[in-house]
């Protein structure tokens, strides 16, 4: 059990890293995965020695049987019940056997194990602690501002230039271009999964340059593309990035992001299981999802990247005016990355990108 639950540990982590280095939550899942390795460890010392103890048991066991059965045949031939020129032929059968039980014996082990891992599909990962992060003043400036920046990921092929934003408390921004524009690229730099080129992003008018990743990220909730959906449940999914929350406060986010009924009918609502990185959810829904993930944190920035792709325009349109709605009562800044005009038609502020 301490094996299979530290190899799904670790692939979530490996997996899930970008989403748990946005919520804060790295260290504290690194010292659960710290822990998990030395449970594993202790287990597999276990286990290995219960293997050598059978495997010697075994190996006197045939040992007995061989010289049982090789007694029994000198006795045969002792009383005339078998001819000894028949002796030579029975003792390679019994060798034979013997080498044929030894192999048996060596591959029952990883069979076992195979069988094990075969099983360990819904065994439920440990959830993470609270990480705390420092404040900065939040009285000074903008919350959020950039200026002239640029990037790319070859030198001499930049994804955008230039570009320059402010966004105060409680404003929100929907930021707009075709593919390949660099609007995701923007959330990272925002997130500071990169550093710009040139120009400068600060947080409440401090330079990114002098603040850490985590202090930053503390600041922000982002669903971007290609986040990663846990596979235990989705009260688990919740819990791993926001510790503490209550089921109440999971509802409110999944119905302002439109997926709370598809949960309600699912057998086992919020400890319904959800496969690898979401399978076992449609594209919309998992989409869905992520937003509601997002939406669940207290941090005062959201950004959200194509929260309406895969949604018939009635679902899209509600989940866009949930989400004013949202960020509106709880006073947050919103960085809505889309495609969709319509949806960029709703905010006052336009960002738009194009290929450089």
């Amino acid at each position: 059990e301490h094996i299979n639950i530290y190899r799904d540990t670790l692939t979530d982590v490996s997996e899930g890293r970008d989403e748990l280095i946005m919520s804060g939550q790295q260290n504290s899942f690194m010292a659960k995965l710290d822990n998990g390795a030395v449970s594993y460890g202790a287990a597999a010392d276990t286990q290995q020695s219960q293997q050598e103890i059978t495997s010697a048991c075994l190996d006197i066991i045939r040992q007995i049987s061989f010289v049982v059965y090789l007694s029994l045949l000198i006795q045969a031939v002792g009383n005339g019940a078998l001819e000894p020129r028949w002796l030579g032929v029975w003792i390679l059968l019994l060798l034979g056997l013997y080498i044929d039980l030894t192999e048996l014996t060596t591959a029952a082990f990883p069979l076992l194990n195979a069988v094990e891992s075969a099983l360990r599909i819904l065994d439920k990962p440990q959830q993470a602690d609270i990480v705390e992060s420092s404040p900065l003043d939040s009285s000074s400036g903008h919350i959020l501002s950039a200026e002239n920046i640029s990037f790319s990921y070859s030198e001499g092929y930049p994804v955008f230039t230039a570009i320059s934003f402010n966004l105060s408390k409680g404003e929100s921004m929907a930021v707009r271009g075709d593919s390949g524009s660099g609007k995701t690229t923007l959330a990272q730099l925002l997130l500071k999964f990169y550093p710009s080129d040139y120009g400068e992003i600060a947080l409440f008018d401090t330079p990114y340059s002098k603040l850490s990743a985590d202090i930053i990220r503390s600041y922000f909730s982002a669903s971007v593309q290609q986040c990663h959906v846990f596979s235990d449940s989705v009260r688990d999914n919740f819990t791993r990035l926001h510790p503490g929350i209550t089921d109440e406060q999971i509802w409110q986010a999944l119905d302002t992001a439109c997926l709370g009924n598809d949960i309600r009918i699912m057998p086992m609502k919020l400890d319904e299981p959800m496969g690898e990185n979401g399978s076992r959810l449609s594209g919309g829904q998992r989409n869905r999802l992520l937003t509601a993930l997002a939406i669940a944190s207290d941090a005062p920035c959201l950004i959200l990247d194509e929260p309406t792709d895969g949604l018939d325009k009635i679902t899209g349109t509600r989940l866009i005016e949930n989400i004013i709605a949202h960020i509106h009562q709880n006073g947050k800044t919103l960085i809505l990355i889309t495609h969709d005009t319509e949806a960029a038609s709703k905010f006052p502020r336009k960002l738009l990108l194009s290929q450089s």
